[in-house]
């Protein structure tokens, strides 16, 4: 129902005044991580700035689920940390 503020964890929706928003999350996992040479528009820092301090989260949590969400779309997955492992093991094993 629009114009309260309840909030749905299961689906991460935020219905606040006239529109409904998508929350982050709960914060992830603690994966090695790596630098990716990246710039973007100052009008999407100030943006992705605000959404931070709206949602107590972090740029890092925001730039890897928005970078996972894209490429999950395009046909390119992630591996779930099962598959990496299940990956490693074949390797091991084959010849």
């Amino acid at each position: 129902m629009l114009g309260t503020s309840d909030q749905d964890d299961a689906n991460h929706i935020t219905y606040a005044s006239d529109r409904v928003t998508l929350a982050m999350p709960a914060r992830r996992a603690r994966w090695e991580r790596v630098q990716v040479n990246a710039r973007v528009r100052v009008e999407v820092e100030h943006v992705l700035q605000r959404f931070v301090r709206d949602h107590d989260t972090t740029v890092q949590s925001c730039v890897d689920l928005a970078l996972e969400e894209f490429l999950t779309r395009r046909g390119y997955p992630l591996r779930q940390p099962a598959d990496r492992l299940a990956v490693a093991a074949e390797a091991v094993v084959s010849p």
